[in-house]
């Protein structure tokens, strides 16, 4: 008896390497997607941070460029009477990774802020220049001639919003170092 063989149809073989074959290519382009979802929310962070950053850096700008009169600072709090402010009393304060001002909060997340005072103005080589930038407002200074403001802005993580947080050395930050602010109206002390 001869029997007849169809060659309609697949083999078990080829439909086992076929759908092998499926699920490679699929998990392939899972783990592209996946990396392109994180790129894609890494960057949206980023823009936050940097949105945010703006915000402050315009903010500060304002109140220390109408600086009328400085009562006191250090390296992290001043307090200034300013025109932003309409002639009252501001004070800026940087504790806890947050900055304040007059006690409101102004923005979270903030790290390694510095501020600097220029106490010279016959400061012309860069070696004169470094021993002239101090870390606290002294009475006897006339005149604030420049202020310097550094500080970092952390991306805000989903697992720390409403959970108080310390930076870690790995974290990606963004740095705003060296921004030099002139007060336009500062009334010198007589």
């Amino acid at each position: 008896m001869k029997r007849y063989r169809s060659n309609n149809g697949f083999t078990l073989i080829e439909i086992i390497v076929t759908l092998m074959l499926i699920a490679l290519i699929s998990g392939l382009a899972g783990i592209s997607l996946m990396n392109y979802i994180d790129a894609y929310s890494l960057q949206q962070q980023n823009a936050d941070v940097v949105q945010e950053a703006r915000m402050v850096i315009n903010r500060l700008l304002n109140e220390f460029i109408h600086i009328t009169e400085v009562h006191q600072g250090t390296s992290d709090e001043i307090a200034f009477r300013s025109r932003f402010n309409n002639e009252s009393d501001t004070t800026i304060t940087y504790k806890n990774n947050s900055i304040t001002i007059n006690d409101v909060p102004f923005v979270d997340n903030v790290g390694h802020f510095n501020l600097r005072y220029l106490t010279s103005v016959t400061c012309f080589d860069d070696v004169e220049r470094r021993k002239m930038w101090g870390d606290t407002w002294k009475d006897d200074i006339s005149t604030a001639i420049q202020f310097d403001i550094s500080f970092q802005i952390f991306p805000i993580l989903p697992q720390y919003t409403n959970k108080k947080r310390t930076h870690s050395k790995t974290e990606k930050a963004i740095s705003f170092t060296n921004i030099t602010v002139v007060p336009r109206t500062l009334k010198k002390k007589k």
